[in-house]
């Protein structure tokens, strides 16, 4: 065995371990969060505990420096020189308060997810690594999934989507600091389970843990992921007697809802919903009001721009979030920044191969939920969680020919 190999295998197991730990402690963290957000207690302590090891995964890409690492470095580099002139072009028109501070770090949430990606890859080659820290990172939402079961049987208010509202709102996320937070982490647990048991053939009850839990979280993408991926089982199978169990499922799981909707109970507690689409609309109220702010904040935003800021960008999130990632996107980047920022998804964590049904479902439901929901581009919570899995569905395409 050469110097060479020993030296890539010291770096693979280093990095798992460091990985395991991570895994367990970044959940852990935002138990704390979550106890915190409850009791009205301004401190994060994933803050902290992401910045620790944000430091140690920019430390494996610098010692472990290659060409592809390097490539990455100089695309941030670029990204962020186009983020600072987008920002002092902003700045300069805008006669509010700005918090620049406030802005780098969001520039860091963004990019978050891309840095342990480039610190991790190489973990693909090791199958048996990843498989461990894949069955601890499916036990972890597993954990959450009994938490939130646990919750709803029990009404905890802690473990409410919306706490504090007397349950007028439905939904229950456990132990997420936040609702659209809690929508990301279980897109990626979903996936990632579906991934295990169906496109593996992993035998497991865990699945239908993860899906049981996720349909009390009480947001409409989630039940849009679920149907989608119902909709991906019936193509992907050649069963029939498979088709029309999916089918039914889902011919029933409408008209329960329906049925369900009608009932005195939905009506007190779908209240908030059915206000907004009698005042504001159908769409507003699919959309939570994301389309008023599209027309109030975009056009707010970029009537303080120059001709720069439309290549490069400039966003006060404080004011002018639109909470569409897209468009958030575009704003706080322009279009040159957008361009590359994509790009970057294409060239680390969407490496695995896109003519397979699940793995090109799962890019697009990806993107089609953060363009209408936001905060995935900037969940720094769930940013671990998805590069383990991109890089769980790299390694283990070799063998898998769905």
């Amino acid at each position: 065995m050469t110097l060479t190999s020993l030296t890539y295998i010291s770096e693979s197991k280093q990095v798992y371990w460091v990985l395991k730990i991570a895994i367990v402690i970044f959940f852990i963290s935002d138990i704390f969060n979550r106890l915190f957000i409850y009791d009205n207690i301004n401190f994060s302590v994933s803050v902290y505990v992401r910045g620790i090891f944000e430091f140690v995964f920019l430390f494996f890409i610098i010692v472990y420096s290659n060409r592809t690492r390097l490539s990455f470095i100089l695309t941030i580099l670029i990204l962020f020189c186009l983020f600072s002139v987008g920002l002092i072009l902003f700045r300069h028109s805008y006669m509010h308060y700005y918090n620049a501070l406030f802005h780098i770090s969001v520039f860091n949430k963004y990019v978050f997810v891309f840095i342990i990606y480039q610190a991790i890859y190489k973990l693909q080659d090791h199958n048996y690594l990843v498989e461990r820290l894949i069955t601890l990172l499916e036990n972890i939402f597993v954990i959450n999934s009994v938490i939130i079961l646990l919750g709803a049987l029990f009404q905890i208010d802690l473990l409410r989507s919306y706490p504090g509202e007397g349950g007028f709102r439905f939904g229950y996320i456990g132990f997420i600091p936040a609702v659209n937070e809690a929508t990301l982490f279980y897109l990626i647990a979903i996936c990632l389970s579906y991934y295990r048991r169906y496109i593996l053939g992993i035998s497991s009850k865990k699945f239908y843990i993860i899906i049981a839990a996720s349909l009390l979280l009480g947001t409409k993408a989630i039940y849009l992921i679920i149907i989608s991926l119902l909709l991906l089982h019936f193509l992907r199978t050649s069963s029939f007697k498979i088709k029309v169990m999916v089918l039914s499922t889902i011919i029933i799981t409408v008209i329960a809802v329906k049925t369900y909707l009608s009932t005195e109970d939905a009506q007190i507690r779908f209240e908030y919903f059915y206000q907004i689409a009698n005042k504001r609309g159908l769409l507003t109220m699919l959309l939570s009001g994301r389309d008023l702010l599209l027309q109030e904040h975009f056009y707010a935003n970029i009537d303080h721009w120059g001709i720069m800021n439309f290549i490069v960008g400039g966003q006060d999130q404080l004011r002018y979030l639109v909470e569409m990632d897209f468009v958030d996107l575009f704003l706080l980047f322009g279009a040159l920044g957008s361009i590359i920022y994509i790009s970057l998804f294409f060239s680390s964590l969407f490496t695995f191969k896109k003519n397979r049904y699940f793995n090109l479902y799962f890019i697009l439901i990806y993107f089609f939920i953060a363009g209408l929901g936001g905060h995935f581009f900037a969940s720094a919570l769930n940013a671990l969680y998805l590069a383990i899995f991109c890089i769980y569905i790299k390694a283990t395409q070799r063998v898998n020919t769905t």
